[in-house]
């Protein structure tokens, strides 16, 4: 940009482009349309590939929530969840987790825990890391399970932890990446929306077709569980 005031005088046939400042004043817009283009090309491919990362992490997240619930459920845990509240048509969205059971005694009661925020979408985030981290401190006390965690980000929810993510799980001789456990995740995360009933649905060892996976995949599991 460059004011009018002291620019040399152009010729009558070269356009120029002038953007007013005010009543009086106007500047010379310098940059090429061909250079505007481009820049406003980049801002939007900019923020295209930010919304797709969002919109990955979160379904990596789903996808490893209904990884560890499942593994949960096939050690002998009962795991009550509420119905989506919506069914995301490009993300996949988290359960609400109402409680964790084991042999009629309670690790875990939505109910216990209180955000320290106000906004309700902060509230719903808070909760999901509450529930997440419960699921895998479940997990890694179980015997035979080894968990290496991904560097947490410090959580913006007072003193409620962040969003803990696996980076590798081993398992009975067994080895899954972030990759695997996504992908199958996600297959539990269907199979979970399969039983779900009108309100909830209660996840246990009885669910075969969530169990099952991890017991066909390897021996020493079902030895541990039972």
């Amino acid at each position: 940009m460059q004011s009018i005031s002291g620019y040399n005088p152009l010729s009558a046939f070269h356009a120029v482009r002038l953007t007013r400042t005010s009543e009086n004043e106007y500047v010379i817009n310098s940059e090429s349309e061909k250079d505007q283009f481009k820049t406003e090309t980049k801002a939007k491919s900019y923020q295209v590939e930010m919304l797709k990362a969002k919109r990955n992490s979160k379904n990596r997240d789903a996808a490893q929530q209904a990884f560890l619930i499942g593994m949960a459920a096939s050690f002998g845990y009962q795991i009550d969840i509420n119905k989506l509240y919506k069914k995301g048509k490009t993300t996949s969205q988290l359960f609400t987790i109402n409680s964790i059971s084991k042999d009629n005694k309670f690790l875990f009661k939505t109910h216990d825990v209180v955000p320290e925020v106000e906004d309700l979408r902060d509230k719903r985030r808070c909760l999901d890391a509450v529930t997440n981290s419960t699921l895998l401190d479940i997990i890694i006390a179980t015997i035979g399970v080894k968990v290496c965690e991904k560097k947490c980000r410090i959580s913006k929810y007072g003193n409620s932890i962040g969003m803990r993510r696996i980076k590798a799980l081993r398992f009975g001789g067994c080895n899954f990446s972030t990759k695997e456990i996504t992908e199958f995740g996600n297959r539990i995360h269907n199979n979970i929306l399969n039983h779900m009933g009108t309100k909830s649905c209660i996840i246990d060892d009885s669910c075969n077709d969530i169990t099952a996976f991890f017991r066909q995949n390897n021996e020493s599991v079902s030895s541990i569980v039972h």
